[in-house]
């Protein structure tokens, strides 16, 4: 009776034994993965697992799972993780090919495949169930399994996913750091020499512990995630602005920022305005849209001058430790012809000799000699056209009159058709004077005769 007893005792205590360590074991962590490596692909990729448990765990007929393969990476019997220790498994090649030659060793080597963007990875254990798993970039493009409820961000080239936290969420779990890898632990000789006398003192610590010190600092830099502009074309595509004639053109922008470490820590958002020169503004904070993002909006102006041409717009989020990120929106300030005369009525007088005329100047001011400015963003030649000067049924016709800008420039006449003027060019900004010339007929029945001079304005070739 009491050897069976013993040896229901015995068997009891070794399923206790095998149910406790398959359940601490499955909380093996990835701690580290080095995607995207500066010099070479084949060679310079590595992963860094880590072993919280009190205790080792062999990874005979353990996994690694990639977008590439469901085995990229496979165990041999004699691979294991120690008690609160690292593991490190790199590409073939790694000791020769890797960026950084004061890097450790790996403990394997294998030829393994990951992929820069919308990629993952993950540790399946010999029955294969998934361990644990960190996936980057779009969460659609992602295979199943190979991320944890949400994709970190991804990091840039050079840099590697560290793991911060364990909360089964990648996003908040990994943050971006400069690689500093570890391995399985090694022995250590130890001799300490007393300069001031002979006595010499050798340790030797066959199984030594080393302390691996990480510091983590917490904190990410912001993000932009859109940046918009007045946009006065939803029909194409980008953003095309249309100027106002003769009058500065008020832009919107607005901004969405954010930062993973909270909404609170984003300091400041600015914008450079590159055109023909370069303007700064600062951007407000006026909606707080969740716990980590906002938008910031202003207004800018631009000169219904300045060139039709594509520009650009610079943002720059600013966190609380001035960490920041730089972000550029490009537009397009569209060509605008447009003309425009001091006043809209003029009257003439017959003088001698059967004429009369309408003498014009470059001032504004004057609102009974006509002046011409270019309101638009462009150079123009112009086009002119009428029907003549009417009375009833008395008319005096478009053949009898002319023009011309500016008195030195040449007189020309008008027909009954629209009349091209490509020898008068008008800078942007710029003012000239337009006179008039009517020749009367030896006949013309007395009254008052009125009509229309239509001007067209059109962009100049450079």
């Amino acid at each position: 009776m009491n050897r069976e007893y013993l040896c229901k005792s015995v068997g009891f205590l070794v399923l206790l034994f095998i149910t406790s360590y398959a359940a601490i074991a499955d909380t093996l962590q990835i701690n580290q993965v080095y995607y995207d490596p500066i010099a070479t692909e084949s060679g310079g990729e590595a992963i860094e697992l880590y072993n919280p448990n009190n205790f080792s765990v062999n990874l005979s007929g353990y996994t690694i799972k990639t977008e590439s393969a469901d085995k990229d990476i496979t165990f041999a019997s004699n691979h294991a993780i120690a008690a609160k220790a690292y593991f490190l498994i790199a590409d073939i090649g790694w000791n020769i090919s890797k960026d950084n030659n004061s890097w450790i060793n790996a403990d394997y080597e294998e030829t393994m495949n990951m992929y820069n963007t919308d990629s993952g990875i993950a540790l399946v254990d010999s029955a294969g169930n998934i361990l644990d798993a960190v996936g980057w970039g779009d969460k659609s493009l992602i295979s199943q399994g190979l991320y944890e409820t949400e994709p970190s961000l991804g990091v840039k080239t050079g840099y590697v996913l560290l793991r911060n936290q364990d909360t089964n969420n990648n996003k908040n779990d990994f943050i971006e750091s400069l690689p500093k890898f570890r391995n399985s632990f090694s022995s250590a000789n130890i001799t300490n020499t007393n300069s001031s006398s002979d006595n010499k003192t050798s340790l030797n610590l066959s199984n030594g512990n080393n302390v691996s010190i990480t510091l983590i600092i917490n904190n990410t830099a912001p993000f932009i995630d859109e940046i918009s502009l007045t946009d006065d074309n939803k029909v194409t595509a980008g953003i095309q602005i249309l100027p106002l004639a003769g009058k500065n053109k008020t832009i919107a922008i607005s901004v969405i920022a954010r930062d993973n470490n909270g909404v609170n820590d984003l300091a400041a958002v600015k914008a450079l305005i590159v055109a023909d020169t370069v303007q700064e503004i600062e951007l407000v904070k006026n909606q707080t849209i969740d716990s980590t993002k906002a938008l910031f909006t202003a207004v800018f102006e631009l000169p219904y001058f300045l060139s039709p041409s594509v520009y650009n717009v610079a943002v720059t989020a600013y966190d609380a430790k001035n960490a920041q990120v730089q972000a550029i929106a490009d537009f397009e300030y569209l060509q605008l012809t447009a003309v425009a005369f001091d006043s809209a009525n003029y009257k003439m007088l017959e003088t001698e000799n059967n004429t009369a005329s309408l003498l014009g100047d470059a001032e504004l001011t004057t609102l009974d000699k006509p002046t011409l400015q270019n309101l638009g963003n462009t150079k123009l030649n112009f086009a002119l056209a009428t029907k003549g000067l009417f009375n009833g049924n008395s008319n005096l016709p478009a053949e009898n009159m002319s023009y011309n800008f500016g008195l030195s420039n040449p007189n020309k006449s008008f027909t009954n058709s629209v009349v091209f003027d490509s020898d008068t060019l008008l800078d942007k900004t710029q003012n000239i004077a337009f006179n008039l010339f009517l020749t009367l007929p030896a006949v013309l029945s007395s009254g008052l005769y009125t009509g229309d001079i239509t001007l067209y304005a059109i962009a100049a070739e450079d």
